[in-house]
């Protein structure tokens, strides 16, 4: 009897078919799980930008100033950048302690290096009409080691600190009644909002905008890929009632994030 060897051509064709149906039922398969992890990476990055807008305009509400509501998809505001005290003045300038102060003197908390055009506002309770917020523009601010003033005997810092002090310049008479110790912040005007930034894309954006009217910089991208405004991507809401502002968002694909603010 002849043994038959290799195989015929029906099984190979039948193995050609078998071949291609598992390759197809492998490509669909991978393009399934590739589809599905796209929409995870979608959630997940519509969540993040979500959480981020609302997270972001509500700690600038919370803490800012002179909030003014433009429409229900942006808000301009004075940002507080940085926090202090004043331990010397000039005739034009104010001395705040070390940025990274070595022992106990009260530090100075710089979000944002400031900046020309930036708001001043210092406060000393019955010295400075009577405690109200004095204020004026920044002309120039530096870090500075200045030996005459905040000195380690009036204990500003320790004797062996020599960490440079920041001195702003201001574009006003500084009071002289204005003693050291008082309370001072630096403000930013600006505005946040929901804009098109091409190709189908919504961001929000923040603004920097002089604090007497007048121009805005252009827009800096702050968060997102979030809705577009028909679909409420970024609303700000007002509730004079309950004392609260509202922030919300929903990013692409996430399902909405809202800060409450009161104030």
């Amino acid at each position: 009897m002849r043994v038959r060897r290799g195989h015929t051509l029906v099984e190979a064709l039948c193995a050609l078919a078998l071949g291609g149906v598992l390759a197809a039922a492998s490509g669909l398969a991978l393009t399934s799980a590739r589809a599905a992890l796209e929409r995870a990476e979608a959630r997940e990055l519509g969540g993040r930008a979500e959480r981020e807008a609302a997270g972001i305009v509500g700690k600038a509400i919370a803490s800012g100033a002179h909030l003014e509501q433009l429409g229900d998809t942006a808000v301009e505001l004075d940002v507080l950048i940085a926090t202090g005290v004043v331990c010397a003045t000039e005739l034009r300038a104010v001395v705040l302690p070390a940025l990274r102060p070595q022992s106990g003197s009260v530090p100075t908390a710089v979000a944002l290096f400031p900046a020309p055009d930036d708001i001043v506002e210092i406060r000393q309770f019955g010295s400075v009409a009577g405690g109200a917020w004095w204020s004026a523009l920044v002309d120039s601010a530096a870090e500075r080691k200045l030996s005459v003033h905040c000195r380690a005997e009036d204990g500003w810092r320790d004797a062996t600190d020599d960490a440079p002090l920041l001195r702003l310049v201001v574009g006003d008479t500084v009071p002289a009644e204005l003693e050291p110790g008082a309370e001072i912040r630096v403000l930013r005007r600006g505005r946040f909002a929901l804009y098109h930034a091409g190709k189908g894309e919504w961001v929000l954006g923040w603004r920097r905008c002089h604090p007497y009217g007048g121009t805005c910089s252009s827009i800096q991208p702050v968060a997102g890929p979030l809705r577009a405004p028909s679909a409420g991507g970024f609303r700000i809401l007002r509730d004079e009632a309950a004392g609260i502002w509202a922030v919300q968002s929903v990013g692409v694909g996430g399902r909405g994030a809202r800060t409450e603010v009161p104030r």
